[in-house]
This record gives C-alpha cells, structure tokens and sequence, in this order.
C-alpha cells in the first residue's frame, strides 16, 4: 500500500515563488503587447499637422489614434530613428515572444555577443539620420 508524504515548507515556498514569478511574467507580456499595439497604431496613424516634439502642429484636432501622447510618441520615434521606427512594434513583440511564458530566466548576455548588439544599434541610429 502507498503511504501519504508530507510536503516540506521548502518545496511549498518553492512552489509559490515559481507560480508568482510566472504571473509577473503574464502581466508584463500583456503590457508590453498593448505597448506594441498602441505603438503600431500610434505610428500608422501619424500625421505631420499633429503636435509632438519636432513640430508645434497646425490643427487643434489630433490627428492621431494614440491621441496626443501617441503624436508625440510616434513624432519622436520618426525623428529620432526616421523610417525604421516602424519596425519597433515588431521588435517589441519579437522580444514578448522569445521571453514570453518561460518561467525560468533567460539566459544572461555573453559578452562576444554584447558588441554585436552595440554595433547594430548604432548602424541603424546612423542609418535613420
């Protein structure tokens, strides 16, 4: 016959802290998914007449789906990095889908890797301008 065990106070908090950690990690997907959403509709809605950083706009109706936060945001994003700012909302969702519902912890950036990441960075900065 089986005989019953008893769970340790260890395992149980154990248990506990890998079922919290996994609903952060749910709750910062949403987020940043609706982050990617409204920074795709911000940035397809962009209109130059919108206020927003680079210029003061000529209509006092907004433009833009994102309201006057998705103006600035999206007027920023195409000043700072002009056309490939487009592709931040796939970047966004590329990094929820490699990180999304694993509950251990990504893997920590080795340095050979850390250059490469600079160096990509900067040709698309420079790039934009």
């Amino acid at each position: 016959m089986a005989q019953a065990t008893r769970v340790a106070k260890k395992d149980k908090a154990e248990v506990a802290v890998g079922a919290a950690s996994f609903r952060l990690r749910e709750a910062a997907l949403i987020l940043a998914l609706a982050l990617a959403a409204y920074l795709l509709l911000s940035l397809s809605s962009y209109a130059p007449t919108d206020p927003g950083w680079s210029t003061t706009g000529t209509n006092d109706v907004i433009a833009n789906k994102g309201g006057i936060v998705g103006a600035w945001l999206a007027d920023s994003l195409l000043y700072g990095f002009g056309f490939p700012a487009y592709l931040s909302p796939l970047m966004l969702a590329f990094m929820i889908r490699s990180h999304g519902f694993s509950i251990e912890m990504p893997p920590k950036c080795t340095i050979p890797s850390q250059p490469a990441t600079i160096a990509s960075t900067a040709a698309l900065s420079l790039r934009s301008q």
